[in-house]
């Protein structure tokens, strides 16, 4: 078996990530979609380390499309649990799951559930819902309705504490049914906090209330060594009888298993007697040429049929991005695809706004500041006025202005003044992890957030005991909440703060002059329009200060407060890390690609350009969303999956920009997070996120978090 077959997967529903993995074939028999018990993942069904054990790879092999999800709350969605609280929005959120995994592919006789352990409860609910009668049957694996009696007490506890004494034994005795490593290797993920209800709950109320509401063909199997629940015939037997509006229903106790039926030794026959049952569901919904539904009163020895004309194409609403919204801070990407494919010119309608989101057109319009001006702003309540921007500072010019002022920046932001600063950033990052609890911190607050504003602020020559008070103003004056476009007042305030700080330090610099960026911006030159060389003014120099401070802290805190957040979903990359060093330059890069902290550049439109069959009008405000970029499926393999080892020229990565607004100080934010990603290594190579206490900021362009508890396991 191949094991490329397999490959993790990433897509948006409803503004909510959710990953998994996938083993695809080009024409299956019929897609088979996993969800996985408690304290794992999806990688539960691909058995790590013993391919020959994998449900993906062997369905794959055997002709079938198998996805194993993450469920609702864990993985990609561990950060949303307000969105994974309701039975409702669980079942939701896997049915999205699945068919924006498909997209359009083949899905064969159609899908087939497979649930274990804690996921049968969300088998039995999809089952359930009203697009469960279209599902070919369902599988339920490692449950039942009476535990033994030696493991009540345990579940009671496991339900409201976690990890507590006799688990690991009741999950996992006889360790002989299992590959050694995979016992050696045994840990919890964090569970989402609705699910100790659901285990409360399970045997007494849901499994009950929920089995005699499926109407579609069930395999219900335990190991025979499991510990949890009991397989004697009269438990058995009542669980036959619970599923009394099933057309069809077996049992069986497979040999030499036990409770984790698809990580032991017996796995892959289990996993061929499931796929049996697949087939054997696929047989019985060919013999008609239409979809049918099951109806209310059936024969449990055969199928009743209602036939029902094949449904009419789904529709689906107009596609709508709003900067200033709750799903644009909680992660666009969903909306960005659909704007990718149906309106690659997209037009605000609330806002009167165009925006670009394929990397082919971002990437020219970030080169085009003929076209795409920069003079009237950056952000959408500037560029609306109409009005040239009055503020001194490169990123509002465009040519020839512009080119003489990086020409002088350029000279003063050497490579050799930013590796002047690496015994800086070690200190300042040294000073900061080496404060923090490893039992429990914040990976923002306590870390990203503090060291990198210390690190810019001491090459202007700021003051240390300003420098925290910085990034708070620079928070303050990006912070918008839903529906929010220009500034609010304390934004206003924190931007005067601001300002004031850098002035009053030119006028100091002026009187006395030390080693620091304010001194040489003072002392250098610059070659005007008119061709003479003048200095730079007060205001001139408090504008580069403020540009450089606002995006030298915040870039690397985004950038370095999300690598716990995407190595915890991708454990492979951190693993790869761990392994070789060498990588962690090319780490950056990815994190950059994956969630670039500044997402979009507003640009004026400076004539009518026609693109993908529509008009631009002159004097429009333009989105160049190198976010979006970033994640075009036309650019890059992949797109929504982090990886590490990514051909570095399949595309250019536009975190940092592109054309002559390229940021100023990427090399030395690269420098920065490069070393914090070491150290990272070196302080917390085993780790776990605090996924409920997690938390986006709002602000204008930038994507990032406020809040990223975690642990560091020893």
């Amino acid at each position: 078996m191949n094991p490329a077959l397999v490959r993790p997967r990433v897509v948006v529903v409803d503004g909510v990530p959710m990953s998994g993995l996938a083993a695809e074939v080009p024409d299956p028999r019929a897609v088979v979609v996993a969800l996985h018990g408690g304290g794992t993942t999806s990688t539960y069904f691909d058995c790590p380390g013993h391919p020959q054990l994998s449900l993906l790879r062997l369905g794959a092999t055997l002709g079938f499309t198998v996805i194993a999800l993450d469920r609702p709350g864990h993985g990609s969605s561990a950060p949303y649990p307000e969105a994974v609280q309701s039975p409702q929005q669980r079942v939701a959120l896997a049915f999205g799951a699945v068919q924006r995994i498909l997209g359009q592919r083949p899905r064969g006789a159609g899908l087939f559930l497979m649930g274990h352990s804690g996921g049968c409860e969300l088998a039995l609910r999809m089952a359930a819902s009203p697009l469960g009668a279209e599902l070919l049957g369902v599988e339920l694996g490692g449950t039942g309705r009476r535990y033994h009696p030696a493991a009540k007490e345990v579940m009671r506890a496991a339900a409201e504490q976690d990890r507590p004494p006799g688990v690991r034994e009741l999950l996992w005795e006889p360790m002989r049914l299992y590959p050694a490593d995979i016992v050696r290797a045994i840990t919890n993920s964090a569970a989402p906090r609705y699910e100790r209800a659901v285990a409360l709950n399970w045997t007494h109320r849901d499994f009950p209330a929920l089995a005699p509401a499926v109407r579609i063909p069930v395999r219900f199997t335990l190991g025979r060594h499991d510990n949890v629940f009991r397989s004697d015939p009269q438990a058995l037997a009542e669980i036959a009888d619970m599923f009394s509006a099933a057309p069809h229903f077996v049992s069986e106790l497979q040999a030499d298993a036990g409770h984790n039926l698809s990580l032991g030794h017996s796995a892959a026959d289990y996993h061929r007697k499931v796929f049996a049952f697949v087939q054997e569901c696929v047989a019985l919904r060919s013999r008609s040429r239409y979809r049918y539904r099951y109806s209310r009163t059936l024969s449990r020895n055969d199928f009743v049929r209602n036939p029902v004309p094949e449904e009419c194409a789904m529709t689906t609403s107009k596609v709508v991005f709003d900067p200033f919204s709750e799903e644009f801070f909680n992660g666009p990407w969903d909306t960005y695809r659909r704007m990718q494919e149906e309106a690659p010119v997209y037009y605000s309608e609330e806002y009167d706004f165009y925006a670009l989101t394929r990397h082919a057109d971002v990437a020219a319009g970030l080169k085009d500041f003929q076209t795409y001006s920069s003079a009237y702003g950056i952000d959408l309540a500037m560029v609306r006025t109409g009005q040239p921007s009055p503020h001194k500072a490169i990123i509002f010019m465009d040519p020839p202005e512009h080119r003489h002022m990086r020409s002088l920046l350029n000279k003063v932001f050497t490579p050799r003044a930013i590796q002047s600063q690496r015994r800086t950033v070690i200190d300042k990052i040294d000073k900061y992890l080496g404060a923090v609890d490893p039992m429990g911190f914040d990976a923002v607050q306590e870390f990203s957030g503090p060291f990198p504003v210390e690190v810019i602020t001491t090459m202007l020559g700021v003051p240390e005991e300003y420098a925290q008070q910085v990034r708070h103003w620079i928070d303050e004056s990006l912070h918008r909440e839903p529906g929010q476009v220009e500034v609010g007042e304390k934004g206003m305030q924190a931007n005067i703060n601001t300002a004031m700080l850098y002035y009053d330090q030119v006028q100091q610099r002026r009187a006395e002059p030390r080693d620091d960026l304010f001194t040489k911006l003072i002392t250098a030159e610059i070659e005007r329009e008119d061709g003479q060389l003048t200095k730079l003014d007060d205001l001139e120099i408090a504008g580069f200060a403020t540009l450089l401070g606002g995006a030298g802290a915040e870039t690397v805190t985004k950038l370095v407060g999300n690598a716990p957040v995407v190595f915890a979903r991708f454990p492979d990359q951190w693993q790869k890390l761990l392994d070789d060093r060498s990588k962690i330059p090319a780490a950056v890069e990815e994190l950059l690609r994956y969630e670039a902290p500044s997402q979009y550049q507003v640009r004026r439109s400076m004539r009518d350009v026609e693109l993908h069959g529509v008009t631009i009008p002159a004097g429009k405000p333009v989105f160049l969303i190198n976010g979006a970029a970033n994640r075009d499926p036309q650019a890059w393999t992949d797109p929504d999956v982090f990886d590490i080892d990514r051909d570095p020229h399949e595309a250019t990565n536009l975190g940092f920009g592109y054309g002559i607004h390229s940021c100023l100080g990427a090399a030395l934010a690269r420098m920065e997070s490069a070393i914090a990603l070491e150290k990272l290594l070196d302080f917390m190579p085993r780790y776990e996120v605090d996924w409920a206490n997690c938390n986006r900021v709002h602000m204008q362009n930038v994507l990032g978090w406020q809040n990223v508890p975690v642990r560091v396991l020893r």
